[in-house]
């Protein structure tokens, strides 16, 4: 069952986040705003973003937590991660 799931999240990563732009009226991100603004985050902080999917909740945090912070963000998905690594590369983070 793990490894099905594991495939599932990998292919699924694919169109992740078309899916969820698509299905989302948070065109701003406040959501994501109000998550980090909930959490008490400051700068300098080290964050553990579990389950981090394609990584926009761990792209929000590490605005919050530069220069000094740091933003790790976990996931059992292949694809999820390399998904979250490109565009944290994208936005040269």
């Amino acid at each position: 069952m793990r490894s099905f799931r594991r495939f599932y999240y990998d292919i699924f990563s694919c169109f992740y986040d078309l899916i969820i732009r698509l299905h989302s009226k948070d065109e701003s991100s406040s959501l994501r705003d109000f998550l980090i603004e909930k959490t008490g985050m400051k700068a300098g902080e080290r964050v553990l973003d579990i389950c981090t999917g394609t990584g926009a909740v761990s792209m929000a945090a590490h605005k919050v937590v530069v220069p000094d912070g740091l933003v790790v963000g976990l996931d059992f998905s292949y694809g999820m991660l390399s998904k979250a690594r490109e565009k944290a590369k994208r936005s040269r983070i």
